[in-house]
């Protein structure tokens, strides 16, 4: 068994369920994978955010957070990886010798993870068909589609947040490239609206409006959907880009958080800033 200490949103999410298939395809491909949320500040109101994009197998298991999980998470240290100095993208993956009864995973695993492997361990599940809302067919032919991260994220100083000095210097390529019309996908339109209300003062020519929010997974299907995006440093973003079912131009920050190197993707137009 395969046990996945879960926590986070969606992003975070599908960096952990990535490294235990990673795991499960490479040395344990009949083991199942059991998540829970043992341990997270906000297990009780977490979800499996990622459901409802794939088909769940028999072998991914979901179980509330037990007192039986929290004395193994605490009695199984020497087994959990991902929060060390190593991790389960490191190099000598494959070489490490995994006990066959019961690993733990626990960690946020963003480190040395890339598309084209995903491309090679995702298959274990199958996404589900792409729900497209008819009103976003005006958006893909000529608007570039923006995700602006706002919140308690922009006031955590491991984090490289990204501010206006980026998006002005990504607007200004988009605008290079031809496009002048931009829908902005945000958490916190506060926050994105002064963002671009700046960039406006600067640049009278293009125009921007919010994507009229539904819920986060609706906001990340339209952020697939967009051939032409700018992204935030968010686990969030750089799933919908790795995710995403019509790439063309991506403009993406180089780093997640400060000294930790972006994970690379597999688009052939992706632009690195910073």
């Amino acid at each position: 068994m395969i046990h996945l200490r879960m926590c986070g949103g969606l992003g975070n999410q599908l960096f952990q369920l990535s490294t235990a298939l990673k795991l499960r395809q490479s040395i344990a491909s009949n083991q199942s994978i059991l998540i829970n949320f043992a341990g997270e500040k906000y297990a009780a109101n977490r979800v499996l955010a990622f459901e409802p994009l794939f088909e769940i197998p028999s072998w991914l298991l979901f179980e509330p957070v037990s007192l039986r999980d929290q004395l193994l998470k605490y009695s199984s240290v020497h087994l959990r990886v991902g929060r060390y100095t190593w991790n389960a993208y490191n190099d000598v993956f494959r070489f490490i010798p995994f006990p066959s009864s019961d690993i733990f995973l626990d960690g946020y695993f963003w480190r040395k993870f890339d598309k084209p492997s995903a491309n090679s361990f995702f298959p274990q599940l199958n996404l589900q068909s792409l729900k497209f809302d008819r009103s976003w067919l005006r958006f893909l032919r000529n608007t570039v589609a923006v995700h602006i991260r706002g919140g308690d994220f922009i006031s955590h100083q491991k984090f490289n947040v990204c501010g206006y000095q980026y998006y002005k210097e990504a607007i200004s390529i988009a605008i290079a490239k031809g496009f002048d019309d931009f829908i902005i996908v945000s958490d916190d339109q506060k926050h994105a609206a002064m963002l671009m209300n700046q960039i406006l003062d600067e640049m009278p020519r293009i125009t921007y409006q919010f994507l009229p929010s539904s819920s986060p997974l609706s906001d990340f299907n339209f952020l697939r959907q967009m051939p032409c995006k700018i992204l935030s440093n968010s686990t969030y973003s750089w799933w919908s880009s790795a995710l995403s079912i019509a790439p063309k131009i991506t403009i993406v920050p180089s780093h997640l958080a400060l000294g930790l190197q972006r994970p690379r993707q597999l688009h052939e137009d992706i632009i690195y800033l910073y």
